[in-house]
């Protein structure tokens, strides 16, 4: 990565055909990449961005790297085409050709990288049509397609993708809306008329509806919460005071009257004789 090196690629790199991770971008090498840098078949990562090279990047680096994962010449001054080769590295992941020289058209096999989620080719000299685009949709991965500022043109034979009843969201392009049909995707947005969407909700309204759950719903919630504990509270203390009143009604009761023992009334009545018996029965 950065490390201020300066002067041209050394061919002996070459000879590390182990290596899988090449990162020398944001640096000021000059010169062209060398040819023995397609020895590297075990390379995951190729990065060259923000330097000073130039030249044509190696019309074969895709079945060089089968294995490639990440590729980054972006910010350079390469000219020449993108590889074809690159549909053979199936397993790449983000590919950055944006601000060189890049001229001749785009890659019409671009849709076999199924695991492709950022393509930058902006800022070039590209001067295709767009009948690359319908091949995209086997990038079921890809999240970010750039190709602006370049001389893409409209194609001369009709195109129309059909993308219509799937689950697709994000925004589409307005630059699409004449050659694309999304009719049945509810999650899509762009504000584009011609295909019925609406606009895409910006970060502020996003951030107002957070405001309005921090402002309104949060308070309303914990309000609640605060009337239900008192009112718990409120049925425990009526609840301590009855029982406490209940308790106090017997005690009362039981002081109005002496307790007697058994052997008090057997002495008193005469051994319970009848003409000392003033009723029968009991107590409850």
């Amino acid at each position: 990565m950065e490390n201020n090196l300066e002067g041209s690629i050394p061919e002996d790199l070459g000879r590390i055909t182990n290596m899988e991770y090449l990162e020398l971008a944001f640096n000021k090498l000059t010169g062209t990449i060398p040819s023995s840098l397609c020895n590297l078949s075990a390379l995951l990562d190729f990065q060259f961005m923000s330097n000073q090279l130039l030249g044509t990047i190696h019309l074969d680096i895709g079945l060089a790297f089968p294995h490639l994962i990440e590729l980054y010449v972006a910010d350079n001054r390469f000219t020449g085409p993108i590889p074809i080769s690159l549909s053979n590295a199936s397993d790449l992941v983000y590919i950055e050709f944006q601000n060189n020289h890049f001229t001749g058209i785009v890659p019409r096999d671009l849709g076999m990288l199924h695991n492709a989620q950022f393509i930058s080719m902006a800022v070039n000299q590209l001067g295709d049509d767009l009948s690359f685009i319908p091949s995209l949709v086997n990038c079921t991965q890809l999240k970010y397609l750039i190709f602006g500022d370049n001389s893409l043109r409209a194609s001369q034979n009709p195109l129309y993708l059909s993308l219509s009843n799937n689950n697709l969201t994000g925004s589409i392009l307005k630059e699409f809306a004449t050659i694309v049909s999304v009719e049945g995707n509810y999650n899509l947005c762009g504000g584009i008329q011609q295909l019925n969407l609406p606009i895409c909700p910006t970060s502020s309204t996003k951030d107002k509806k957070k405001h309005l759950v921090v402002k309104v719903v949060i308070p309303v919630i914990t309000a609640t919460l605060c009337l239900s504990l008192l009112a718990v509270i409120l049925i425990v203390r009526h609840w301590r005071r009855k029982s406490r009143k209940n308790a106090s009604s017997t005690q009362l009761i039981n002081n109005q009257f002496n307790r007697i023992s058994y052997l008090d009334l057997h002495k008193a009545t005469g051994g319970f004789f009848e003409s000392n018996i003033i009723s029968v029965g009991s107590y409850a």
